[in-house]
């Protein structure tokens, strides 16, 4: 998600008003009015991509493993 501190559609449901936003700040965090979910980028990758939360041990390093592929960015060794 590209615009910070605006609304936008929710990627995790439809709707007609956007009701999406991003906090670029500390948090790094997300949150929707109109399905009343938010949390990290980590959440959010889980509820696009049908992980059950919370994220525990596997399931944690897979979401970041697809985050890091998705941006295009390695792993620290």
């Amino acid at each position: 998600v590209e615009v910070s501190g605006q609304f936008i559609n929710c990627p995790l449901h439809e709707e007609r008003t956007p009701s999406f936003q991003v906090f670029p700040d500390a948090s790094q965090g997300w949150y929707c009015r109109g399905c009343n979910r938010g949390g990290t980028i980590f959440e959010l990758a889980a509820h696009l991509w049908d992980f059950s939360l919370p994220l525990r041990g596997e399931e944690f390093c897979e979401v970041r493993d697809k985050l890091l592929d998705v941006f295009g960015l390695e792993r620290a060794a």
